[in-house]
């Protein structure tokens, strides 16, 4: 039973950071920008943001009740219109420079 559990935490994890890895492609990027720039409040803005982001979405895998997943899921739900708000308005992705 234990090892079943481990299987499952390390497949949840693993599919968790391979779909964080592939639809977030240059935070790194970012980050270095705003590192270089010496802009420390905006590094630690989207750094903040970033760490939020991550729990809401390990957090809301590995619940049990459903309503704690929906109430985590809310920041991924927020970031997310968010982002598509700005796309629909600009016809165009966000770009760093719009920070």
């Amino acid at each position: 039973m234990a090892r079943s559990g481990r299987t499952l935490t390390i497949a949840k994890l693993t599919l968790l950071s391979v779909f964080v890895a592939t639809t977030n492609y240059g935070v790194a990027e970012r980050a270095l920008e705003f590192w270089t720039r010496g802009e420390w409040f905006a590094l630690t803005v989207f750094t903040g943001i970033w760490i939020v982001s991550l729990a809401a979405l390990a957090i809301s895998a590995f619940l049990s009740k459903l309503w704690m997943r929906i109430v985590w899921s809310l920041p991924i739900l927020l970031s997310t219109l968010a982002g598509n708000l700005a796309y629909a308005v600009a016809k165009a992705q966000l770009s760093f420079y719009d920070v």
